[in-house]
């Protein structure tokens, strides 16, 4: 988000104020940590459904990964896979989720 800032620093201008700069990646952390889950969720789809054009016609990508560093060796816990659909022209991620490990298996759709 940081670096975000700094390279869209001049776009951000025209609609923030920023006297002490683009925030650092240490406020971004404890912003987006006191931030309700499912709540900005559910905000950011709004958001979305309202701002993307239709996706009529539009290459959306499936790509699956595993999350790094998301495995506890000492738990037993195996690391995080996610899928993530991405709109091509839109430059947007339109959602993940996430799935069972090494599974060919997709969970099932959610509209926003």
């Amino acid at each position: 988000m940081e670096e975000f800032g700094h390279s869209r620093r001049e776009w951000l201008a025209t609609f923030l104020e920023l006297p002490s700069g683009i925030p650092s990646h240490d406020t971004f952390g404890r912003v987006f940590a006191r931030l309700a889950p499912v709540a900005f969720a559910e905000c950011f789809a709004r958001w979305a459904r309202l701002s993307v054009k239709p996706l009529t016609g539009e290459v959306v990508a499936l790509e699956g990964k595993r999350v790094r560093r998301s495995y506890d060796k000492a738990a037993g816990t195996e690391a995080i896979e996610i899928v993530s659909a991405w709109a091509r022209n839109q430059r947007l991620t339109l959602g993940q989720v996430q799935v069972a490990v090494k599974s060919n298996e997709s969970p099932p759709c959610r509209n926003y």
